[in-house]
């Protein structure tokens, strides 16, 4: 979903998007993985 809050969400529509980011960022997120 498309969030306003979340302008990055819109990254979530292209077919052909990746992610780069730190290891202290990383440590922040969730380990559910993507499929």
């Amino acid at each position: 979903e498309v969030s306003l809050d979340v302008p990055a969400s819109i990254l979530q529509q292209h077919e052909d998007c990746g992610l780069y980011i730190d290891e202290p960022a990383a440590s922040l997120l969730g380990k559910g993985g993507a499929e």
